[in-house]
């Protein structure tokens, strides 16, 4: 009876120890997930209010840089951050649509009309790019999106193709912010 007791005392003591061992080893490793789940710093992550429009985490292709948040208006976000692939750089800056492009027919194409001229639009698997050449920035082209509430900018360093556009709108995918 004695020697029954030792050996249950015994493997409750290992089946413990094997216990924390394994919950440290998947705390760990859910702290490396969280950590790589995401390229956005966590401490911009911690501040955005929305789900932005980012780089997947595997694209090998195109680097992101100077990620940053901004307060340009009261209750305002605007997300930025610089993507870079084949020798070329392009300027990501998003924000929240404001209740005017769903409460006004006309507002979305009005936006339009008063930030670009408009001369293509590019399908990407994220929704459609209007490309235009900024009205107040000397004809410099844009790209801009307004996709799943979002209105997102493109502002290339230099020109970009069509197809150059679609293969760069076809890299982003939506990060889940919890807030």
């Amino acid at each position: 009876m004695r020697r029954q007791k030792k050996r249950l005392l015994r493997i409750a003591g290992l089946a413990s120890i094997a216990f924390l061992i394994i919950a440290g080893v998947a705390a760990a490793n859910y702290q490396y997930l969280e950590r790589q789940a995401s390229r956005i710093p966590a401490t911009i992550r911690k501040e955005l209010t929305f789900s932005p429009f980012v780089v997947t985490l595997d694209n090998k292709d195109y680097k992101v840089t100077d990620y940053k948040l901004a307060e340009v208006e009261k209750d305002v976000q605007l997300f930025s951050f610089i993507v870079h692939f084949d020798g070329k750089e392009v300027t990501v800056s998003e924000y929240m649509q404001p209740p005017q492009f769903t409460e006004i027919p006309e507002f979305k194409q009005r936006f339009l009309d008063n930030a670009t001229q408009q001369y293509a639009t590019v399908q990407t698997a994220n929704g459609t790019i209007y490309l235009g050449k900024q009205v107040k920035q000397g004809g410099k082209q844009i790209g801009i999106m307004l996709e799943r509430g979002l209105v997102v900018m493109y502002n290339p360093s230099s020109e970009l193709t069509q197809p150059e556009w679609r293969r760069l709108g076809d890299q982003f995918d939506i990060q889940k912010i919890a807030n």
